[in-house]
């Protein structure tokens, strides 16, 4: 009995390890399935790093809309120093759409994705350097949010 105590204490504590973290400057929210922290960031990057994943969120000035998303989120990989490595493919989540790829930065799998809010004209370039499987990667696409 004591050890299923146990077990169901290291259980419930590998469940809750997920982190809502915060882009102020940006009004930028997304969830981490991991704890983690905030490195540097300003009003056109911001940096988060974990044990299995890392992000980097580039604030897009020009902007772009949805007619364009594929050629921009390209541009913006290749400015940053990501390699795309598997075509591009369209994401759309309750408040988000875009455009996303698997790709390489010196050796680390990433997925590089362009996102917009349609409703604010806004838009972000995202970059998850991950250790785990690509589709948990990308599950982390799918908790984007752009408010204001």
């Amino acid at each position: 009995m004591r050890i299923l105590a146990v077990f169901l204490f290291l259980l419930a504590g590998t469940a809750s390890a997920q982190q809502t973290v915060t882009w102020p400057e940006n009004n930028v929210q997304f969830t981490m399935p991991e704890n983690g922290s905030t490195g540097n960031h300003n009003e056109t990057t911001f940096e988060w790093n974990g044990t299995r994943y890392s992000v980097i969120l580039y604030f897009s000035k020009r902007g772009f809309d949805l007619k364009e998303a594929a050629q921009a989120t390209i541009a913006a990989g290749r400015e940053t120093g990501v390699k795309k490595v598997e075509r591009e493919k369209e994401i759309k989540t309750e408040t988000m759409e875009g455009m996303y790829f698997k790709g390489d930065k010196s050796g680390q799998p990433v997925v590089f994705a362009g996102l917009l809010n349609g409703k604010l004209k806004r838009g972000i370039f995202v970059e998850i350097g991950y250790t785990g499987s690509f589709e948990d990667a990308l599950k982390i696409l799918d908790t984007f949010v752009i408010s204001k």
